[in-house]
């Protein structure tokens, strides 16, 4: 895909998703764009998955270029960044679950941070 037809479809899952839920994540958009299944994703936060990153059906260059273009779009629509920590379900203590397989911080907020709708339109 484009990275022409990639910001269109980022675009349109983001003001969907917002429209639907009053925020959007970059979870909800891989989810939507059909790059992470839910049975991935339950897995992950099952604590079956290391990261994130290695059930992504999309090479690192495109997540960073989308994670970028999520981020950037998001503020240009005025939403309010909020983080999010993601922690394993099931039994036993939860802990927080990584989105990347290095770790970083800078990355793993990136993954992590919501964007909120501020005022509901009426």
């Amino acid at each position: 895909m484009s990275r022409i037809k990639l910001e269109a479809k980022l675009k349109e899952a983001v003001d969907q998703l917002v429209e639907e839920k009053g925020y959007v994540s970059i979870i909800d958009i891989l989810i939507k764009l059909d790059k992470l299944s839910q049975k991935d994703y339950e897995s992950w936060r099952r604590g079956k998955v290391g990261y994130i990153e290695r059930v992504v059906n999309w090479n690192l260059g495109q997540l960073n270029f989308l994670l970028k273009e999520f981020r950037s779009y998001c503020l240009k629509k005025g939403l309010s960044p909020s983080w999010t920590g993601y922690h394993s379900w099931g039994k036993g203590k939860k802990r927080l679950l990584q989105f990347s397989k290095s770790g970083n911080k800078d990355l793993e907020d990136a993954y992590a941070t919501h964007y909120v709708r501020k005022n509901k339109v009426q």
